[in-house]
């Protein structure tokens, strides 16, 4: 009869590193993106213009609320943000 459980330990362990490491690098796109983000926010707000869109992440949103006129959003994929200002829009 063949011993299986160390090599699921080892499995399980290789998987939950590797989760840990797509979640750390996650993390850290959300740390460098979101400053980066606030500051064009806080200079549309300093300058007036209307912000109609702070956005962490691309693709579907997790959470979102609207406060003001302007609706605040995270999404799936932590890869990007953006500040959509009024006056943007194509046309």
């Amino acid at each position: 009869m063949k011993d299986t459980s160390g090599r699921l330990k080892t499995e399980m362990s290789e998987l939950l590193t590797g989760l840990l490491y797509v979640v750390g690098v996650g993390g850290m796109f959300l740390l460098l993106i979101g400053p980066h983000e606030a500051g064009h926010f806080a200079f549309a707000k300093l300058f007036k213009v209307r912000v109609i869109e702070f956005s962490i992440g691309a693709g579907p949103k997790l959470w979102s609320f609207a406060r003001n006129g302007t609706l605040y959003a995270l999404r799936a994929l932590p890869i990007l943000g953006y500040v959509r200002m009024g006056g943007m829009e194509a046309g």
